[in-house]
């Protein structure tokens, strides 16, 4: 089953395994009771976020997609790791996902936005919003060290809170009305900062 949870799974802690689950298994999948009404939600949501109105009618999505594949040019590196597309109301969101690992500006922010504004230029009939999908958890960590020399959160506050939306998993999650999606999207986050040792999956040989 795609959404078995606890610790006697074998389970992938990379954060592409949670996001093809979440919302290819579950969020953005059409063949799932709900579907209109989590697009509908994912519209608010996401003009909230951005502050600015959101328009996705029937998105297609796409995982792990790289810059080379709308502007020839480009470098080899990904611009999304989760790209939602809607060719009727030409909209684009991509969207950098991180789980257990700590973002950071470099890799995560000014890499993915390069790329971004190097497609915004040759598709600019489309528009292209860039959103960071977090744990509160991990947020909330970040902006403790806010006064500390190299802080995250502080770069992001100054340079580039107007150009990326923060999303967190514990938002998407509470939205869920599937039970066994939520409880095993629950136990997932449960582990953003356990010990290394709580992951590992505790099946018998």
């Amino acid at each position: 089953m795609i959404f078995n949870s606890g610790p006697c799974v074998l389970e992938s802690e990379k954060e592409r395994n949670l996001y093809t689950k979440f919302f290819a298994g579950y969020f953005f999948n059409e063949f799932i009771d709900g579907y209109d009404e989590r697009v509908v939600w994912i519209n608010s949501y996401l003009s909230k976020k951005l502050n600015k109105t959101v328009s996705l009618q029937s998105p297609s999505i796409s995982f792990d997609n790289h810059a080379y594949l709308l502007d020839i040019d480009s470098d080899r590196g990904e611009f999304a790791d989760i790209l939602l597309h809607d060719p009727v109301s030409k909209t684009m969101i991509a969207i950098e996902a991180k789980y257990l690992t700590n973002w950071s500006i470099d890799k995560d922010i000014k890499s993915n936005l390069k790329r971004i504004n190097a497609i915004r230029e040759r598709y600019y009939k489309y528009t292209l919003h860039f959103c960071l999908l977090v744990s509160s958890t991990k947020w909330k960590s970040a902006i403790k060290m806010k006064k500390h020399e190299s802080s995250s959160y502080a770069c992001f506050i100054k340079d580039f809170k107007d150009d990326v939306g923060v999303l967190f998993w514990e938002d998407l999650v509470e939205y869920c009305d599937s039970k066994t999606v939520k409880k095993y999207m629950e136990y997932r986050l449960s582990l953003v900062n356990a010990p290394a040792s709580q992951r590992y999956a505790n099946i018998q040989n």
